[in-house]
């Protein structure tokens, strides 16, 4: 497989982009996805080897693009700075082994597309899935336009939704997973000293609450699209899960499990470990389908710029909200009541 990395260090430009990219690559199997390395830019990933009619038009497109909205030299190398400075840090939180150097604004590069997870099955699982998302993915992107939405008002209800596919008895376990990655956050945070907090998420969540009832009846079309979409993607998953789970794997989510209860304080880890070795909650085959299925959900977050912090504030937005729908606290199921 190929990409085209497209580098834009203009993000106004980047619904035009895209909107060009849509009607340019009608007909040929890919999908859109963003990344940092080497400068921020687009990544159309195709099966086959882009054509040169379709670089040769990308690039005129984008030259056309630039020269309309012309960034100054100052703030390009500003950005390009930035990047660089931060090279080091983005490649051991993404694990990266090597890392490209940065790029020129408006510049387009093919090369091949290299992505791993775990082991090869679940490499071609993801990438094939990529490519059933992208309708999902662009359609979205032009609803969020078309209805004056921002993601922070639409994504913690996707979150809360597509949390819904993982259950037990018909109640939702599968917002424990947002509640480990918030309370982990913010733990880190706490030891940091950045100023986030669970009384800082929760005041954003208390303003937003009473919106959210409104935007879940009128945008619950999108949501169910999103919500039936990665569902298929879990019962998938659980149908391989098997073949997809090997030995390593269960090392990998021991030693997880370990550093949780070792590393982390917080009420929830040091409460959820217990919780979980004693009804075997993360070992069973729905809560393996269930991280396989929303390490997907993040693999997407990048298109809709959507960074690690509003990742963490989405997330606590959408437990909250299956609190409520659940009528319980994460903190009461877990059995330490409300004062706790």
């Amino acid at each position: 497989m190929y990409q085209i990395c497209i580098y834009n260090y203009d993000r106004s430009l980047e619904e035009t982009l895209l909107l060009f990219i849509e009607l340019l690559m009608d007909g040929h199997s890919n999908f859109i996805s963003k990344s940092w390395e080497g400068g921020p830019h687009l990544q159309i990933v195709t099966r086959n080897k882009p054509t040169k009619e379709i670089i040769s038009k990308l690039k005129k497109k984008l030259g056309q693009l630039i020269d309309q909205h012309p960034l100054e030299a100052s703030y390009v190398k500003k950005i390009q700075d930035q990047y660089e400075r931060n090279l080091s840090l983005l490649s051991k939180l993404e694990n990266k082994k090597q890392i490209k150097k940065i790029r020129e604004h408006g510049e387009v590069e093919v090369c091949p597309f290299e992505f791993f997870f775990h082991n090869q099955l679940m490499t071609q699982l993801y990438v094939g899935e990529r490519f059933k998302l992208n309708q999902l993915l662009m359609d979205t992107k032009k609803y969020l336009i078309t209805e004056n939405l921002s993601e922070a008002e639409l994504f913690p209800l996707i979150f809360a939704k597509i949390s819904n596919v993982y259950q037990q008895n018909g109640d939702n376990k599968g917002y424990f997973s947002f509640i480990s990655h918030v309370h982990g956050f913010l733990e880190l945070s706490e030891k940091q000293d950045r100023p986030y907090s669970e009384s800082v998420f929760e005041k954003i969540y208390q303003e937003k609450q009473l919106k959210f009832e409104y935007l879940k009846k009128i945008h619950s079309k999108i949501l169910e699209r999103w919500a039936n979409q990665f569902s298929q993607f879990y019962y998938d998953c659980l149908e391989q899960v098997d073949q997809l789970v090997d030995e390593a794997y269960r090392s990998e989510l021991e030693r997880t499990i370990t550093e949780l209860e070792k590393n982390f304080q917080n009420d929830f880890h040091q409460n959820f470990v217990h919780y979980s070795r004693q009804k075997n909650f993360m070992e069973n085959s729905e809560a393996t389908a269930y991280r396989f299925t929303i390490n997907l959900l993040y693999l997407v977050l990048p298109f809709f710029n959507i960074s690690a912090l509003k990742k963490q504030q989405y997330l606590y937005l959408a437990y909250r909200e299956v609190e409520k729908e659940k009528g319980i606290t994460w903190r009461e199921e877990l059995g330490l009541g409300i004062n706790n």
